[in-house]
């Protein structure tokens, strides 16, 4: 190969690795992911009597994939079906629940298709149907499966490094 096509090769794919990092840098997507702004019990709450009904509030309208509370000895606690309006998620909770710590599992998804699962932690005293106290601002366990744009400028950076190493190297090894 002569020296002209491989700078011309080398031209090519820097020119193309410089666009994509540019591309991934330049346009990153809106952040307006669904997050979980509070809940009623807030996470880690310890209750006097048992809640009447679970809130989550989100910071945009979603859609309930699952809600699940069980006990700690892993028993599944009967919930009603849960309602949603806007970003408010309510479910019933069941009278008569014996009191203890509980474990409440959501996977709800937002407008734009984002998947937000989260845990949260409560326990209660009594067996008594009086309302649960006025929750905090709280996100929970919520954890997210997006990858920042950062990430995927990074891996580029990576990727254009190992192509200009081997270039160098063969070219280390032709002279």
């Amino acid at each position: 190969m002569q020296k002209s096509s491989i700078r011309r090769w080398f031209a090519v794919l820097f020119g193309v690795a410089l666009m994509g990092a540019i591309g991934l840098l330049g346009s990153s997507p809106a952040q307006a992911h669904a997050k979980l702004i509070s809940s009623s019990p807030a996470n880690g709450s310890s209750l006097t009597a048992a809640p009447v009904q679970v809130v989550l509030t989100f910071d945009e309208a979603v859609t309930v994939s699952s809600i699940r509370a069980t006990t700690t000895l892993g028993e599944t606690v009967n919930l009603g079906s849960p309602t949603v309006a806007g970003g408010a998620v309510t479910v019933s909770w069941p009278a008569g629940q014996a009191p203890g710590l509980y474990r409440l599992g959501y996977n709800v998804t937002s407008d734009d298709g984002h998947v937000i699962e989260g845990i949260l932690l409560f326990s209660y005293s009594e067996a008594s149907t009086a309302s649960a106290s006025p929750s905090g601002d709280n996100s929970g366990g919520q954890s997210s499966s997006s990858i920042s744009p950062l990430w995927g400028a990074l891996l580029i950076a990576a990727g254009l490094a190992l192509v200009l190493a081997a270039i160098y190297a063969f070219r280390k090894s032709r002279a």
